[in-house]
């Protein structure tokens, strides 16, 4: 139990069942006093739901220095690693997405730093803000969390691999593991070479170049994928 209001905060989503829907309940509680400090309702269940309800309640209070705030994961085994995706939250800054995964008891993170859609996105400051890059450092340092992955490089038939330097270069930076790759290219051939000579790239950096299978892509299952993985002859 906590021995100071705001000291421990515990979370979980609940499943309820109204006028034939089901909704999803997703409260913090004061272990102190057992106080609710915050909830939200929700019509999918999800650990973001309560990640984004403890840190919007973090957010606004400032008596919280040292404060645990603990979500629950269900009956997963706690030995386990977890990373915090970059779509749970994905209104949160760099900074902020780092404090929530370790306020949720994260063992890594995922950022995207380069656009993932077509079209209407707009660019990640992650990228080029040297400011910005500290202070996720810092932030990394400050929270034990790592980065797990960082988004993503979409093949495309106009791939260039100086193009994508820099977003190696500041993944390596940040101490990601992993860099999220989709084909688009719908040049088989041509896309193999370019998937190819990216996990070279990534190599360089000490960086694993991981192929996604999505139905919209030119990679749409995962036998596509494993077989460009397997010819692409990259250990990474």
């Amino acid at each position: 139990l906590a021995q100071r209001p705001n000291q421990k905060w515990v979370t979980d989503v609940t499943e309820f069942k109204v006028a034939q829907e089901k909704i999803y309940l997703s409260p913090v509680m004061d272990l102190y006093n057992a106080e609710i400090v915050a909830y939200e309702v929700a019509r999918r269940p999800c650990l973001g739901l309560s990640v984004h309800v403890g840190h919007g309640h973090v957010c606004r209070s400032a008596r919280l220095d040292g404060a645990v705030f603990v979500a629950r994961r269900g009956d997963a085994s706690m030995s386990r690693s977890y990373s915090l995706s970059f779509l749970t939250v994905q209104e949160a800054s760099p900074v902020e997405a780092v404090e929530i995964a370790a306020a949720c008891g994260y063992d890594f993170v995922g950022l995207r730093i380069l656009p993932a859609a077509a079209s209407g996105e707009a660019a990640y400051p992650l990228l080029h803000d040297a400011n910005l890059l500290r202070e996720v450092q810092a932030a990394l340092r400050d929270t034990g969390v790592k980065v797990a992955d960082v988004e993503i490089v979409r093949l495309k038939d106009s791939y260039r691999r100086a193009d994508f330097q820099p977003f190696v270069e500041r993944a390596a930076a940040l101490g990601a593991a992993h860099v999220l790759v989709a084909g688009d290219d719908t040049d088989a051939a041509r896309l193999q070479d370019s998937y190819t000579d990216l996990c070279h790239l990534a190599a360089e950096y000490g960086l694993s170049a991981d192929l996604e299978f999505m139905p919209w892509t030119a990679v749409k299952n995962l036998r596509q994928a494993r077989a460009m993985v397997e010819q692409s002859g990259a250990a990474n």
